[in-house]
């Protein structure tokens, strides 16, 4: 008895808010698995017969949805994820399994020719980007509220450094392609094999 009184010295509103507790906890273990509405939560909770017992107003909407929260475990949260997500999650995983099976018959008739399109589409991508970030910090700089906001200035001086960024990947990245291109029709030939490889396992 000694020691409780050193640890609870106020024991009576420790007992009834951890009555407070159990009770939103005995509510919420019934309601946010069906329908995970706060409001719904609290209403239930409302209805509890007896409450805390020292005539407090018990928890608020507010309360009981960031007790949820507490509650609702990481586990518990990808779970109610994943049943909502997946139909998405199951139609990119077949989009994504489709397109493996056809870049793998590309790749066994068309192992060159594929290669080199996805060197110079990678090109082609980092030039798009580049003209992107050109016109782009253009225009915001011709804006009147360049130089005016400090947001809107700080990210028109940051599209005109990604600018130069990227020019210089790009220009490294087509170098690196020209000089290493013997070696890339190598790769590629090797990979026409790898595929064919593939094609023929049962």
């Amino acid at each position: 008895t000694r020691v409780l009184q050193m640890c609870l010295p106020q024991q009576d509103a420790t007992l009834a808010a951890m009555a407070d507790v159990v009770a939103a906890v005995a509510v919420l273990g019934a309601t946010v698995g069906t329908s995970g509405n706060p409001d719904y939560a609290a209403s239930a909770y409302e209805g509890l017969e007896g409450g805390s017992g020292d005539g407090s107003e018990g928890l608020s909407p507010q309360d009981m949805d960031e007790l949820r929260r507490l509650i609702s475990s990481l586990p518990h949260m990808a779970v109610e994820d994943l049943s909502v997500a997946w139909p998405v999650l199951a139609g990119c995983s077949a989009v994504a399994l489709l397109v493996g099976f056809a870049w793998l018959l590309l790749i066994r008739f068309l192992a060159g020719l594929m290669v080199w399109i996805t060197l110079f589409g990678l090109a082609a991508a980092d030039g798009v980007l580049c003209w992107w970030l050109w016109t782009r910090q253009q225009a915001m700089k011709a804006d009147v509220r360049y130089g005016e906001e400090g947001d809107f200035t700080s990210q028109a001086d940051a599209a005109y450094i990604s600018f130069f960024v990227f020019v210089s990947l790009g220009a490294i990245y087509v170098l690196l392609v020209l000089c290493f291109r013997k070696q890339i029709q190598l790769a590629a030939r090797a990979l026409a094999v790898a595929a064919l490889a593939v094609g023929q396992l049962p």
